[in-house]
């Protein structure tokens, strides 16, 4: 059993766990705002994150309030973040990156037609089993804009072209909601996401498309996160007001099925943006992918072996308690007023 321990108090169970949890002792603090958004937000993600069951998502297990926390008891998920593990491999093998990026797409797929935009689609935010299972994680900025309604879905074990049926979720979330404000982080986020916040444009699910592109191009560069050349989010945020996608390196090791796809997926104007579904259906770069197919665990013990060995950790063979789901920081921390604008 793995058990994460927060804020001085150790949780258990029969099943393997992590614990996000947010303290209550600053209460009395002039901090005391801040703590009782943090709860608060806290609370919003359990109220969505009881209602998802799916391979592709952090599994939720239970949620605690006491006189000093708030937590919530997610699946302990082995390996870590994408971004811990590039930190430690380098870039993912050109086999592995299409299989991934199928298995998130089923998640967003599944979240798409569920009425749910992530927000946050971050290498930091999908997490990694031993055996290369995508799972996304960290729905602190999460909106649900159709909390009533329950669609039907795929399953991952339905990975195919066949599927064709456009559920009225689907049709909806391909809508811009003009009572979206901006939440995410910024290097990731999509132009009209930015431009939400001047113009009250809206976004729709789709924008979770661009910052998938985003990972798949973590994946390729080893890391590097999108807009590496430029100096801060300030720069970012004038770049994606003017309409620019990330910029793909011309000498980047990409098939041109890997190229096209992130063109795809950067298409500035949203409504010509594929959605996951498109991706899936129609996608060579996915749709015809194994997502299950590729030894997940030979290729990462061989990149460990690859690897200049540090001068401070030992390298490991095996996965290490890593849950590096934050390592960028997420979001915002004024959620409690964008329930009220979204």
């Amino acid at each position: 059993m793995a058990v994460k321990q927060v804020k001085g108090s150790v949780f258990g169970g029969a099943r393997k766990m992590s614990v996000k949890g947010v303290g209550g002792m600053a209460m009395a603090s002039p901090g005391m705002k801040k703590v009782v958004t943090a709860i608060e937000s806290l609370r919003r993600e359990v109220a969505l994150l009881r209602t998802l069951r799916h391979k592709h998502i952090v599994a939720y297990l239970g949620y605690e309030a006491t006189d000093t926390s708030t937590n919530i008891f997610l699946e302990y998920v082995a390996g870590g973040s994408i971004a811990s593990v590039l930190s430690r491999t380098g870039p993912f093998d050109e086999n592995l990156i299409p299989a991934l990026t199928a298995q998130i797409l089923l998640g967003l797929e599944y979240l798409h037609n569920r009425g749910v935009i992530h927000r946050d689609i971050k290498a930091a935010n999908i997490l990694l089993d031993f055996t290369g299972v995508a799972k996304i994680s960290d729905f602190g900025v999460s909106k649900n804009i159709n909390p009533s309604r329950r669609v039907s879905h795929r399953t991952s074990q339905r990975h195919s072209k066949a599927f064709s049926a456009v559920t009225t979720s689907s049709a909806a979330m391909s809508k811009a909601d003009q009572r979206m404000s901006m939440r995410g982080t910024v290097s990731w986020m999509a132009p009209e996401v930015v431009k939400s916040e001047r113009f009250g444009t809206g976004y729709a699910a789709n924008v979770d498309v661009w910052s998938l592109a985003c990972v798949v191009l973590e994946m390729y560069t080893g890391g590097e996160k999108p807009w590496n050349e430029l100096r801060d989010d300030f720069q970012v945020l004038y770049k994606l007001s003017q309409n620019a996608a990330p910029p793909i390196p011309e000498d980047l090791n990409i098939c041109e099925d890997g190229r096209k796809f992130l063109q795809k997926c950067f298409t500035v104007d949203p409504t010509a943006r594929p959605s996951a579904s498109d991706l899936l259906t129609l996608d060579p770069f996915v749709c015809d992918v194994d997502p299950y197919g590729f030894d997940f665990q030979n290729w990462y013990n061989a990149a460990l072996a690859r690897m200049p060995p540090s001068s401070e950790e030992e390298e490991e063979s095996e996965f290490d308690d890593d849950d590096d789901e934050d390592d960028d920081g997420s979001g915002s921390e004024d959620d409690d007023e964008d329930d009220e604008k979204d």
